[in-house]
């Protein structure tokens, strides 16, 4: 197998446009121009034929046939026929990993409701034998929909239910719309409640959400009055705003007039928030290394000494997160400075007002302080094998191998842990590369197994002159505790 550079860290949205006009077969074209996301979202609507259709909550639904159901025998074939269940649309594709990893979640939630509820897994966008061929692709094997039932070429619910991204959920109860918004509003106590006839709250899908790049005011002119007066310094903090940004969007804004600069940080959890006082000179530091403890590399900044990590972040969540727990730890946090400020005072500033903040509302303190660490370090040999690099392959071993072409040796070491790390149960520690080696070119690297280790991994670099050794290191890091 070859890969062309290092891997990029790609965006988990999923754009069901995109999807629709790169991977559809014997479909027309959808020409995108530069459009504003509500341009997009109107655009969008308009081609799939929407918006004389479109529902929203609290409409009834119409009664329409199921449609092309496979992986299900079923003997309603209308909407209507569920009108004492509580129906819920989980819309999909297959170029949306995180969908298709939802569906033992959304089994087990058939399962645990059984008569009560009906999960349907929607596909809007593909034919059962695309679905078919497309799932046998080596990274989707093993995955499984179980016994739920799946609509596919769902072209009238899609009309029904628009939608710009993937898992987008909706939910239909009595015959009525009850919901449409994000995946992470199913789950098992929501649905209780809905059963049991209590108001159920819900955050919106930020695919169809306002952007907040659609306003050039500041944030808070978007939920108060506007003001005539020039706002020189300023911050202010909201909690989760589920009308702009839902999944969190952040700006920098530069007011030639009032010679300020805005800094709009829309929804971001706590230890986001904090990370973002970071300043290049701080991240120098750390230059150098290649892999951390956390699979969201800024957790690796952090010490936490509190036991109520929840009100901080869900990334510590081993079991997936609901949209009451996300709301909790996001917030807004907007500041306006002088533009002759240096960055690295305006971040001390939002240092200070973040502990402020947080101090009053968590009873948390955050603080930079150097700390040693255990760690990995990549090092050159002393002595230089014999005979050259490109001539060895896979650190000695006869196995299947991975090709990384064109690059810095350095991108396809990382590469390889990454790879290492997500195969195998080796613990992630921290790992720096101070080896100094800078080379492009074709390096080949095992393709790891469950048997493999970080010894496996010295064996692999050898042949490149290099070794890793355990030690420490000390860097500053963020340590959050309770005041």
């Amino acid at each position: 197998m070859s890969r062309k550079g290092p891997k990029s860290n790609i965006a988990s949205k999923v754009y069901l446009l995109l999807f629709f006009i790169l991977t559809m077969e014997n479909t027309h074209g959808f020409a995108q121009g530069n459009n504003s996301k509500n341009e997009e979202i109107h655009e969008y609507r308009k081609f799939i034929g929407a918006d004389d259709k479109q529902l929203k909550v609290g409409d009834e639904m119409v009664d329409i046939p199921l449609g092309t159901v496979i992986n299900g025998h079923l003997e309603k074939t209308k909407f209507s026929d569920y009108y004492d269940k509580l129906i819920i649309l989980d819309f999909w594709t297959t170029g949306c990993s995180n969908c298709i990893a939802a569906f033992p979640k959304m089994q087990k939630l058939q399962d645990e409701f059984n008569e009560k509820i009906q999960v349907f897994l929607v596909n809007s966008f593909e034919n059962e034998e695309q679905i078919s061929r497309r799932l046998k692709q080596k990274h989707l094997q093993g995955y499984s929909a179980a016994s739920l039932p799946m609509i596919v070429n769902a072209v009238d619910l899609l009309k029904l239910f628009p939608h710009l991204g993937v898992p987008h959920h909706v939910w239909i109860y009595k015959g009525k719309i009850v919901l449409i918004g994000s995946h992470l509003n199913t789950y098992s106590e929501k649905i209780k409640a809905l059963l049991e006839g209590r108001v159920i709250t819900f955050m919106r899908d930020d695919n169809n959400s306002r952007s907040y790049d659609e306003d050039d005011a500041p944030y808070f002119k978007l939920i108060d009055k506007y003001t005539s007066s020039i706002v020189q310094y300023s911050s202010f903090f909201t909690t989760h705003n589920n009308y702009v940004a839902p999944l969190g969007q952040a700006r920098v804004t530069k007011d030639t007039i009032a010679k300020t600069s805005r800094y709009s940080y829309i929804n971001f959890d706590v230890l986001e928030l904090y990370a973002k006082t970071l300043s290049e000179r701080y991240r120098e530091k750390w230059a150098g290394k290649l892999v951390g403890p956390n699979n969201i590399e800024y957790l690796d900044f952090f010490v936490l000494n509190t036991e109520d990590t929840l009100s901080l972040t869900c990334n510590y969540l081993k079991n997936g997160q609901t949209d009451e727990q996300f709301v909790k730890n996001h917030f807004c946090f907007e500041q306006v400075v002088p533009q002759d400020i240096s960055d690295e005072e305006r971040r001390i500033y939002m240092l200070q007002d973040l502990n402020r903040y947080f101090g009053n509302l968590l009873h948390t303190e955050c603080l930079l302080i150097p700390v040693k660490i255990p760690c990995y370090v990549i090092v050159q040999k002393q002595v230089s094998v014999e005979g050259n690099a490109s001539g060895m392959k896979n650190g000695g071993r006869d196995s299947d191998s991975v090709k990384y072409l064109d690059c810095q040796l350095s991108d396809a070491i990382l590469n390889s842990l990454t790879d290492l790390f997500r195969k195998t149960a080796t613990p992630r520690p921290y790992v720096f590369d101070e080896s100094g080696r800078k080379i492009k070119g074709d390096f080949t690297f095992p393709l790891w197994g469950p048997a493999d280790n970080l010894d496996s991994f010295k064996s692999a670099i050898a042949c490149y002159n290099l070794d890793i050794v355990k030690t420490e290191r000390v860097r500053e890091m963020l340590i959050i505790k309770n005041k």
